[in-house]
């Protein structure tokens, strides 16, 4: 495993290649590494550790490792615990942080795949897109939308998936 220095005094994660850049070096992270990380440093406030293990479907136990692998990679004051609730990102004064935000989003051009529909979900959360634009860019109606947030909530990306789609019926 590389390790950075002791504190990093610049990271920045490309959410569109899935990469990690620390003081200007590329960092390499597994899927599930840089899914834990983005999902820390991309919201402004206390991440519970059961609302990753929800959204990501495992167990306590892998997040704890995760962050621990982070931290050996990243340095220890890259992930803060906030004790009985959970990680955030380090203050805005601890740390240089950028993000660089994934592209807008662009219509399939033919069928919607899993990673269509999880763009367009990203894309209203974020703000990149209203509700409104994506039913009339697309054609997809807000209970369709409201579906997949919620396939996506409950069972991750996989979620997503039609012909999964009778398994995660409830």
């Amino acid at each position: 495993m590389t390790s950075v220095a002791e504190e990093p005094s610049s990271v920045r994660i490309d959410l569109t290649n899935k990469s990690l850049f620390v003081n200007g070096g590329q960092y390499p992270l597994t899927p599930a590494e840089f899914d834990l990380l983005a999902a820390i440093y991309t919201s402004k406030s206390i991440v519970p550790a059961t609302e990753l293990a929800s959204r990501f479907r495992i167990g306590r136990q892998t997040i704890w490792r995760g962050v621990n692998s982070l931290r050996q990679m990243l340095g220890p004051g890259c992930i803060v615990t906030v004790r009985g609730k959970g990680y955030r990102r380090p203050d805005p004064g601890e740390i240089s942080l950028s993000i660089a935000e994934p592209i807008a989003f662009v219509r399939p051009s033919g069928r919607w795949n899993v990673q269509d529909k999880a763009r367009a979900v990203m894309a209203v959360r974020s703000g990149k897109m209203t509700l409104d634009e994506l039913e009339a860019q697309c054609g997809v109606s807000s209970e369709e939308f409201q579906a997949w947030a919620a396939r996506m909530d409950r069972y991750g990306v996989p979620g997503l998936r039609a012909t999964r789609f009778q398994v995660y019926r409830d």
